[in-house]
């Protein structure tokens, strides 16, 4: 992917071994020294020293390790860059002479005013072409100090999906293992919150794995970064399954790793939501402009036994009964989604559905597997994707070592014109149906690495996955894409789900938790994300369906999955509408939703421990925020079944100054809460959560620039496509934004009036008008339209 265009010529500082001061770089914060003799490099970020003797490693089409520290000759260049970063400065250390190799090159991009630089490697063909699978921009083996010492360190783990179960953790210091994180890591001390943020922001070519060898209380031994890493968690390696134990090979003159985002921070969390920024900038988020997503899917309680006349009985439900009763995004909107054995319904019946929601304002889902065959390898040789296809599903599927590839399902080649055709038919069939959302489940298989794929020039899996997903979006353009079963990177959805296969179940809940406590800033990445369904009435107790519901307020993605149905040939229970009428239609929690944000974590421990399945073993916190202009949202889980959780919020810890408070209110209760000293008292009954909303005294209007004014004489009201305004002065302008700070309406007054109107058509929804009277005062107010 290109990053910018080069503004500059280049700036050649090549130098005898001597004079080693033009081998070093002093830009901005950054200082990075070249070790003349040992050919390694010293990272210091505001005389903090990161990282030490470090160097590139590069594995040439020989499978032989290329050091930059053995190549003779060393030359630094610099140019600068203008792109998607801001303007700043490229240094290139060019490793040369190597007899019968080819050279190493290393990037280094530094930005005024960032906290972080870019880091890239790349070896380059003396002649002809070249060849790699590994690529490591830095490596080092020399131990390292930056933490405090008498801190509680930990390191930061990711996982390549969500498949299976797995999740995030935050590894004890003193463990002394290392770690490889799948694409990003972090270094962070939980009680002071500094921390050493790093990971790939590029995703279309390479698998990435940051390995971390901490040692002691906070010495760093060992940590490598490197493009070109497969393992059992990557899908690759599985025993007793077709695997490959190498990454994909590249070819080409150059060939370079992906960037690498390299910074401290005073808030590790700041840093990881600046990295998944940086990321954004590089693959921008898919644009959505119809609100957060409240909806029902199938899969949670009718799964296999999707029915029309219990399909459309749960729309009618929505309808009648949630939606009055505030179940619905900030547009007044719901989506009804069919999962999995949504076939099971004919064509009319479908198409029949999807009338019948829209009659009711719904908008209509549907689900699909795009890289999947479902049987198995005989049945894959024996049949075809779709009748007249010249291709078997044999035919289009990945083979490692000749054998077929398969996670859960028989992987297809997302390259293959066959597996095209196949999704070209499906989402040609969606669209002339009338369905406007689709759930992509099982896409993991698109990542694998394989013997060969279809398309030439195509050798690796993550090559493949941009590729094939880049097509399926084409043909979903128009459509809310939410992926289930996926990678994290790239972002290739609109939503993603943070952690899969969670119900109703309190551990079910932790599990949705866990992935929202250490992949929150994804939400930079994606528009939102997604924290599976819903599944109230799995839940042990009114308290744990509390705690459920509250991880879709938490995400601005709220998917109930219960079987609603009165009707049809599997219809649920009444205590599961009942259920959901007392937990999904609190306004106030669903006004968070609203917001359509992530919340933070407090600490990032992952201290409270669980077992999912009595298989895997994970941690959570119980504290979480979301900052924004108008308040801090503070939600508080307790997990213990037996006893009340208690303690003293501290408003410092929280990130909210004592004197912008204004007001507290718990929101599931509805209930005021006293300021005690320098916070509140938090009670959390068993299995169950609060949520306090902390309104400040600065609050706005929760768009940027655009500040809430308190004057008491001026009216601005909505009726019937009109907006109106009174004020004791001339008006002289009106502008009118939705919630995402875009502007709908801009218009002026040139009479001396102190009342105006305008037509304002606009769907429901809450929306922020801004007048500026003739002295020159803004006053800005929200309106809401029904």
């Amino acid at each position: 992917m290109k990053i910018g265009k080069v503004i500059s010529m280049a700036v050649m500082l090549a130098c005898p071994a001597w004079m080693s001061a033009q081998h070093n770089i002093t830009d901005g914060a950054w200082n990075i020294t070249f070790d003349e003799s040992a050919k390694t490099l010293t990272y210091e970020q505001n005389g903090k020293q990161l990282i030490k003797g470090a160097y590139v490693e590069v594995h040439n089409a020989a499978e032989e390790k290329l050091l930059s520290k053995d190549y003779p000759s060393v030359s630094l260049t610099s140019e600068a860059v203008s792109d998607v970063f801001g303007s700043g400065t490229k240094y290139t250390y060019t490793y040369s002479g190597l007899a019968g190799k080819d050279n190493i090159e290393q990037s280094i991009y530094i930005y005024p005013g960032k906290n972080y630089l870019l880091v890239e490697a790349a070896i380059v063909a003396t002649g002809g072409t070249t060849k790699t699978n590994y690529i490591a921009p830095m490596v080092s083996t020399t131990s390292t100090t930056f933490l405090p010492s008498g801190g509680e360190n930990v390191v930061y783990d990711m996982p390549h999906d969500n498949d299976n179960w797995v999740g995030y953790s935050a590894q004890p210091w003193s463990i002394g293992q290392p770690n490889t994180s799948c694409e990003v890591s972090a270094m962070y001390d939980v009680l002071s919150r500094q921390g050493l943020v790093v990971g790939s922001i590029e995703h279309d070519n390479w698998k990435s794995g940051i390995t971390v060898t901490p040692n002691g209380q906070n010495r760093l031994r060992n940590l490598t970064v490197a493009a070109g890493v497969v393992s059992s968690r990557t899908n690759d390696v599985w025993e007793g399954r077709p695997s490959l134990t190498k990454h994909g090979s590249i070819s080409g003159q150059r060939v370079r790793s992906p960037k690498y985002f390299f910074g401290y921070y005073a808030d590790w969390r700041n840093g990881l939501e600046e990295l998944g920024e940086a990321t954004e900038k590089l693959c921008p988020k898919l644009k959505w402009d119809k609100g957060t997503i409240f909806a029902w899917q199938s899969w949670g309680g009718m799964a296999e036994h999707v029915n029309y006349e219990g399909a459309v009985n749960v729309s009618d439900f929505f309808k009648q009964q949630l939606e009055p009763n505030n179940f619905h995004n900030e547009n007044g909107e719901c989506y009804i989604v069919l999962d999995s054995f949504w076939d099971n319904l004919s064509d009319d019946q479908l198409r029949s559905f999807v009338q019948h929601c829209k009659q009711n304002g719904q908008h209509p889902g549907i689900y699909h597997t795009p890289f999947s065959y479902w049987g198995n390898e005989s049945q894959a040789a024996m049949y075809r994707p779709y009748e007249g296809s010249p291709y078997t599903w044999a035919d289009i599927a990945i083979r490692a070592n000749g054998q077929l590839r398969k996670i859960a399902s028989i992987a297809l080649d997302p390259t293959h014109p066959g597996t095209l055709e196949y999704n070209r038919e499906r989402f040609k069939k969606f669209k002339d149906l009338g369905f406007e959302y689709i759930k992509l489940d099982f896409i993991n298989n698109g990542t694998l690495e394989a013997d060969k794929f279809y398309e030439p020039g195509i050798t690796t899996g993550m090559q493949a996955y941009t590729y094939g997903m880049d097509k399926i979006l084409e043909m979903a353009d128009g459509m809310f894409v939410d992926l289930s079963i996926a990678p994290v990177f790239p972002a290739k959805g609109h939503a993603r789900r943070i952690s899969c296969d969670s119900w109703g179940e309190l551990d079910n809940s932790m599990y949705t938790l866990n992935s929202i406590e250490l992949g929150w800033w994804l939400d930079r990445v994606y528009p939102y994300n997604d924290p599976d369904h819903l599944v109230l009435s799995r839940a042990e107790s009114e308290g744990a369906a509390r705690i459920r519901y509250t991880c879709g307020a938490m995400t601005g993605t709220v998917l109930l999955g219960d079987n609603y149905s009165l009707a049809g040939s599997y219809p649920g229970k009444q205590s599961e509408r009942d259920l959901a009428m007392k937990i999904a239609t609190n306004a106030d929690i669903n006004a968070v939703a609203h917001i359509g944000r992530s919340f933070r974590p407090v600490d990032g421990r992952l201290a409270t421990m669980f077992s999912r399945y009595d298989k895997y073993t994970y941690g959570v916190d119980q504290e979480f925020v979301l900052d924004t202009e108008d308040a801090l949202y503070y939600v508080v889980f307790n997990y213990d079944k037996s006893a009340q959780y208690t303690k003293t919020a501290d408003f410092e810890r929280l990130g909210i100054s004592k004197d912008n408070v204004k007001g507290i209110k718990e929101l599931w209760t509805g209930q005021t809460v006293e300021v005690t000293g320098n916070g509140f008292n938090v009670a959390v009954p068993q299995c169950d959560v609060r949520m306090y909303r902390i309104d400040k005294n600065s609050g706005g209007t929760g768009i940027a620039g655009v500040t809430e004014g308190n004057s008491q004489n001026v009216k601005i009201n909505y009726s019937n496509g009109s907006l109106t305004m009174e004020a004791p002065e001339a008006i002289s302008s009106v502008a009118v934004y939705d919630m995402s700070g875009a502007l709908l309406l801009n218009d002026t007054f040139k009479s001396a009036a102190g009342s105006a109107a305008v037509a304002f058509d606009a769907k429901a929804g809450v929306y922020v008008a801004r007048i500026v009277l003739e002295s020159g005062c803004p006053v800005a107010k929200k309106i809401l339209v029904k």
